[in-house]
């Protein structure tokens, strides 16, 4: 029992160090642009174009932005 607190402790503490982070960073933040679209994460930033990308658009059961990738050629 001892050792499932502690694991609560400890993910606790990492969301309270990284919260501040993520908000500093804005990670988390989506920009379009007409050849593509800029996401910034907590491990960086990534540009994919519009032709790398089969689908985009709103994911209902979790209210977030979610793509595919289109199939290689």
């Amino acid at each position: 029992m001892r050792g499932i607190a502690w694991m609560g402790v400890a993910l606790w503490g990492a969301g309270a160090v990284l919260m501040p982070l993520a908000i500093v960073r804005r990670v988390h933040q989506l920009r379009l642009a007409k050849d593509g679209f800029t996401l910034n994460r907590l491990s960086g930033t990534s540009f994919y174009r519009w032709t790398e990308v089969s689908r985009f658009g709103v994911v209902p059961v979790f209210g977030a932005v979610g793509f595919d990738f289109a199939a290689a050629l």
